[in-house]
């Protein structure tokens, strides 16, 4: 063996380890984890919904009656942006995002079905009032039929997606908003709901909220300097053989 040889070597593994402390966290891949841990936050928010976003609202026997100024703490965060395939208990809490409410019914039958979207803003974490409120949009559905002389039917709920688990939860979710290095996910388990009712009844919009640490993909630098390691490397191996 060359004498040069143990020397590359030493410096061929110090390069390495140069390049894994500038890229932190460059080889690194999203953790399957069962088991939430880092800070909680509490979320001041308030809904709205823009019934018109579609077109004219076909349904004037019901409106929306949004949450103002509530305030929800959220669970312990998931490690990294993945998720096991069932969520363990503990790691949701309830958001409650507004209320249909069924008016008088009008004279005749009235019946129709419409698409809106509901507003999420979130004011203040922690206590600390935003200078630039956390927004999330979600896409909210309804049908009713509306009796002067019976009972509406009413069938609504909140349109949810599930795009790529474990990458994303394993439950539909209808959207999210980020904050300090946490995203923060909108789940529905409930997508749709039908009840017979009454003129004046009202009907809760909920959601789930999840939270999990962002995945940030590999930095561009940590490669360049990975790759520049290498490539120093083989150039003294090329100037000093065995």
């Amino acid at each position: 063996m060359s004498p040069n040889r143990r020397p590359v070597c030493a410096w061929t593994l110090s390069a390495l380890a140069l390049a894994l402390a500038v890229g932190g966290d460059a080889f690194a891949s999203p953790i399957d984890s069962a088991a939430p841990e880092g800070p909680r936050h509490e979320f001041s928010y308030s809904t709205t919904a823009r019934l018109d976003d579609f077109g004219p609202w076909p349904l004037p026997g019901l409106t929306f009656q949004g949450v103002q100024g509530r305030t929800v703490q959220s669970a312990s965060p998931f490690p990294a942006a993945s998720f096991p395939d069932a969520l363990p208990e503990g790691s949701t809490v309830d958001f409650p995002l507004g209320r249909l409410v069924i008016d008088a019914a009008p004279q005749g039958i009235t019946e129709g079905s419409g698409t809106f979207r509901i507003e999420v803003r979130v004011e203040a974490v922690d206590g600390v009032r935003l200078a630039d409120p956390l927004l999330a949009t979600i896409q909210g559905f309804a049908s009713v039929v509306l009796r002067a002389d019976g009972e509406p039917m009413l069938r609504y709920g909140v349109v949810g997606y599930e795009v790529h688990p474990p990458y994303t939860p394993p439950l539909p979710t209808a959207g999210h908003f980020a904050h300090d290095e946490l995203s923060h996910s909108l789940l529905v388990p409930d997508l749709h709901h039908e009840f017979a009712a009454s003129p004046g009844s009202s009907f809760s919009l909920d959601a789930r909220l999840l939270s999990a640490r962002i995945y940030h993909n590999p930095e561009p630098a940590a490669w360049l300097v990975f790759a520049a390691a290498i490539t120093l490397a083989g150039a003294r191996l090329r100037r000093n053989p065995a």
